[in-house]
């Protein structure tokens, strides 16, 4: 849900609201563009009836469609962003939490990348309001949504567009990294 189907919106609001050369189309155009490569997958190969859901998922494929509705009504954006997702949990600045020490330098690398593509293309937070093509994009998505924060000031997109490229890379990773096991060993399978 967090890592591809919730930016699948803002995937296509990219598509239909930036140009193709613009700045943030690039960025997250490389990152988004898989999320939404992977529904058509997910409806063939993992949710169709006797594939790869009803054979590791106790309850089948019919049920993590209806599951996944359930999940997305209760969704907030805002809470998924790394820091405030590990602060919620009691995981940050655990010692010795592997998980939060490596994934908080990858985060912050990335974080760090994104600042400064931000702050090569927008000098002030003015811009970033009267980026026609950039406001119109988070309007279109935040109604679909709940918690997309309003981006108006360089530090807000450097924030979204590092939470963009850290979901769906290496958050991912570290979620399905032990994917073919998840439903065998469920008590080492990472809280998701």
């Amino acid at each position: 849900l967090r890592q591809h189907m919730v930016w699948e919106p803002v995937w296509t609001s990219v598509q239909r609201n930036l140009a193709p050369n613009h700045p943030i189309a690039a960025v997250l155009n490389h990152f988004l563009k898989e999320c939404y490569a992977l529904l058509p997958a997910l409806e063939v190969s993992l949710l169709a009836p006797g594939q790869t859901f009803d054979q590791v998922s106790a309850k089948g494929g019919s049920f993590e469609v209806p599951l996944i509705a359930a999940l997305y009504s209760t969704y907030n954006f805002s809470a998924t962003y790394f820091d405030t997702d590990m602060a919620a949990r009691g995981a940050a600045g655990v010692p010795g939490f592997v998980y939060y020490q490596q994934l908080s330098e990858i985060n912050s690398a990335i974080r760090e990348f994104m600042s400064s593509i931000v702050a090569y293309y927008y000098s002030s937070d003015y811009q970033i309001t009267t980026d026609s093509e950039l406001t119109a994009m988070l309007a279109e998505v935040a109604p679909y949504i709940k918690g997309f924060p309003a981006v108006t000031t360089r530090s807000a997109l450097t924030a979204l567009l590092t939470h963009a490229a850290f979901s769906v890379s290496a958050e991912l990773a570290a979620y399905i990294n032990r994917h073919p096991y998840l439903y065998i060993a469920v008590p080492y399978a990472p809280t998701v």
